[in-house]
């Protein structure tokens, strides 16, 4: 009998947000609860960190990163607001 191992490889996504309303508390609880949920690995920028403190969002088992703090390891990373934002998060 031939038993075949996989590697599985934890995906890690990073985060980034700046000062949201709060009618999009139930839509940025419902991304860290799928990423959750697929068991991915969440980071989130100390600044977005505060945000969310904030907020009723709870971002539930993330770890922070910090602005210069190496990223390579990141598979994805996600912008949550608008163009400012995506811009502050590739600087």
């Amino acid at each position: 009998m031939l038993i075949l191992k996989s590697k599985f490889h934890i995906m890690t996504i990073g985060l980034h947000g700046k000062f949201f309303e709060t009618k999009f508390c139930n839509f940025i609880q419902q991304i860290f609860d799928s990423l959750h949920q697929h068991r991915i690995n969440v980071y989130i920028s100390q600044e977005f960190n505060q945000v969310i403190a904030e907020s009723s969002v709870e971002p539930g088992n993330v770890k922070i990163f910090n602005r210069g703090q190496d990223v390579s390891h990141f598979n994805f990373f996600l912008s949550i607001g608008g163009d400012g934002t995506f811009l502050d998060t590739i600087t």
